[in-house]
């Protein structure tokens, strides 16, 4: 997430100082890089969403579009025009359907409660449009990511980001 360092007001309008990132959205970022990088990227998100989300925000706007790829490697989401508090379990009230309907949950698109989970299906989406080719095992994390009801999903963002860890490419390459 992009650090607020300051609001204020001036001559009836509202300003914000924020962090300057300097470099490109996740979605120029992804369009240059091999697989491997996309996915460590996605994994940084998976962070920014799990801090998000233990602070009871959900995002519910997040694409490729609302993630900067800063010139230090740092991914930071931004955008958090939309989000709203999660109160309890239950998740935020419905209502308006904001959000970028490629990306939105079907609950989303219904006006239904938003959770976590929300942000996890579209954050799924991201990912699976990033990569050229997605691998069995990744298809497979990101099915269960995408799946139609909030609690077919992981748990939290934090259990996602888990299960993105255990590439078996990886495992092989660091026992060899």
């Amino acid at each position: 997430m992009v650090p607020v360092f300051d609001v204020g007001a001036l001559e009836d309008r509202v300003y914000l100082v924020m962090e300057l990132i300097r470099g490109q959205s996740l979605r120029a970022f992804a369009a240059t890089q091999p697989p491997r990088q996309i996915l460590a990227a996605y994994r940084q998100c998976c962070e920014g969403l799990t801090a998000a989300h233990e602070a009871r925000l959900v995002h519910r706007d997040f694409k490729p579009d609302n993630a900067v790829m800063g010139a230090d490697g740092r991914v930071r989401i931004i955008d958090f025009g939309l989000a709203v508090e999660s109160l309890d379990e239950h998740g935020a009230p419905g209502g308006a359907r904001g959000g970028t309907p490629r990306y939105m949950a079907p609950e989303q698109q219904r006006g239904e409660s938003l959770t976590a989970a929300t942000d996890q299906y579209a954050f799924a989406v991201s990912l699976r449009e990033a990569l050229p080719e997605v691998p069995v095992w990744l298809s497979r994390v990101l099915a269960r990511a995408e799946a139609p009801r909030p609690q077919e999903r992981y748990a939290s963002m934090r259990e996602l980001g888990a299960a993105l860890a255990l590439d078996p490419r990886a495992r092989w390459r660091r026992r060899a």
